[in-house]
């Protein structure tokens, strides 16, 4: 067992100098064969490339001196990238057909494919296997880990796709198991997740729809009114009379949670000139719930801005009814421009969905691995609808249909 450094991160694995026309296998891993289950491995290539492959093989070390001996002894899956991480999920659940699939750096996973060897006959045992033409490099390491070292695949996101639920690792010594929540209360059972809510205006004046109302220190001129920051179109802007001091304010109608506030810069359809320099430099976000006193949520010096820039503002989760974003001075435009705000809680807004059954497979598709801070308000219910639910010997589960779950969202 050598210990190596790959790309700054520690790997344990049986460690192979490929030689010219070598085909190796570790000796020290036992076969898998069809009928077995699923299981992944992982091969680090070296620097070499050219006239290297990894793979399956049936056989243990077999030498060859051109590649088309050793197509047929081994299932060529790649001539390999140089200094890349390969990841390896097999499916041998059938007795009579295995598939593989793979991955490279983390990425997205081939399609499944057949087991077979270069004549087009199924193997029926298989382990991994690195080799090199008669031309290769010879001094280049290649890495088998089967399991006796940390995957650099993060195992939270290969759980993300649900066929590598019950996976295990090729050399036996563990598996791919999700750890997953559903809530109950009252009987019934809901998935929770985090999402981000921006209140929608859509303001088409100062005061419609009803209740909110736009308001401004001063106006360039009525084709830049208050309201124009809050209309949801990013063609548009406020346009303030000066380039201090000054203020455009949203009435939400009632107190709302509010711990984040994203300002777009002035639009190009207004200015060319000023798109930069009339966006704010030094201002004070704030919260009021009676339109006298203010109390500062956000303070910001030296805002520099690309075109059109959208920046979002974080602070401490609060309940305000007015909102006021106060311009102490811009970037040297003769006006300050706004093209639009937005007002909500970003990743503290929760939707919950209510789940028609507990069943294993529900728990799959639904259950949370982690829940962060449930100390907040659930603003959507949403009902997940699905066939029957039907019982085999590993527990419940839910029957598939040819359609994905259907939800119905109640505000």
């Amino acid at each position: 067992m050598a210990v190596s450094i790959i790309n700054s991160r520690w790997i344990a694995s049986n460690d192979y100098t490929v030689a010219n026309g070598v085909l190796r296998s570790d000796s020290t891993i036992d076969y898998r064969s069809l009928g077995d289950g699923k299981f992944y491995f992982e091969i680090i290539n070296g620097s070499g490339s050219s006239n290297r492959w990894i793979g399956l093989t049936d056989k243990d070390n077999p030498p060859w001196n051109a590649p088309a001996s050793m197509l047929g002894t081994m299932i060529a899956i790649w001539q390999p990238v140089a200094n890349a991480v390969y990841g390896v999920h097999l499916d041998l659940t059938s007795a009579t057909q295995g598939k593989l699939r793979w991955n490279v750096n983390g990425g997205n996973f081939s399609n499944w494919a057949d087991i077979k060897d270069h004549p087009q006959n199924i193997i029926t045992k298989i382990k991994p296997v690195i080799g090199s033409a008669a031309s290769a490099n010879p001094n280049v390491s290649t890495f088998i880990n089967a399991g006796q070292a940390p995957f650099l695949n993060s195992a939270d996101k290969l759980l993300e796709d649900s066929e590598f639920e019950g996976t295990h690792f090729f050399d036996g010594s563990g598996s791919f198991a999700t750890s997953k929540t559903l809530l109950s209360a009252k009987g019934k059972y809901y998935s929770v997740s985090n999402i981000d809510t921006w209140y929608e205006t859509n303001m088409t004046s100062d005061t419609s729809p009803s209740p909110l109302m736009a308001s401004a220190s001063r106006i360039y001129n009525t084709s830049y009114p208050a309201w124009k920051a809050f209309d949801n179109d990013l063609t548009t802007s406020w346009l303030s009379l000066g380039s201090a001091n000054e203020w455009l304010t949203i009435d939400l109608g009632e107190k709302k949670l509010i711990d984040s506030i994203s300002i777009q810069g002035v639009s190009s359809a207004i200015t060319t000139s000023y798109v930069i320099t009339a966006n704010p430099k030094n201002m004070r976000l704030q919260g009021s719930n009676d339109n006298a006193i203010w109390n500062d949520l956000h303070v910001t010096t030296n805002l520099s801005w690309t075109k059109e820039e959208i920046k979002i503002f974080s602070f401490s989760l609060r309940k305000y009814q007015y909102i006021r974003i106060f311009i102490e001075t811009n970037n040297g435009a003769p006006y300050i421009g706004i093209s639009e705000v937005r007002v909500g809680y970003s990743g503290n807004g929760m939707v919950a969905y209510e789940i028609p059954s507990l069943s294993k497979q529900n728990f799959i598709n639904y259950g949370k691995s982690l829940f962060s801070d449930m100390n907040q308000p659930i603003a959507t219910k949403n009902y997940i609808l699905q066939d029957t639910v039907s019982e085999n010997a590993e527990g419940l589960w839910t029957t598939k249909i040819n359609r994905k779950p259907l939800s119905i969202k109640f505000n």
